[in-house]
């Protein structure tokens, strides 16, 4: 359900954390991708996301076809992502 309001990234910073596995009150079925994220931060503006991977676990260099995963989604609408 949407509000009307556009994304920025605070909200992906909140679906980051429901789903990376590590709040116990979160009760999820997997947290593939989301665990290999160290952080997610305001980029340059409130429409701009930087997301840091865990050291060696950014999605560079892995095999997929870029539509298949939800970093490569991302990356393709502008999200911007940085290996910590």
């Amino acid at each position: 359900m949407s509000d009307g309001k556009p994304i920025t990234w605070a909200d992906y910073q909140a679906q980051w954390q429901a789903l990376s596995g590590r709040d116990p009150a979160f009760h999820i079925v997997s947290s593939t991708g989301y665990q290999d994220i160290e952080k997610v931060a305001r980029g340059k503006d409130d429409h701009e996301v930087v997301v840091t991977f865990r050291q060696g676990r950014s999605v560079t260099g892995r095999r997929c076809s870029g539509r298949c995963c939800r970093p490569h989604q991302q990356q393709r609408a502008g999200v911007q992502q940085r290996d910590g």
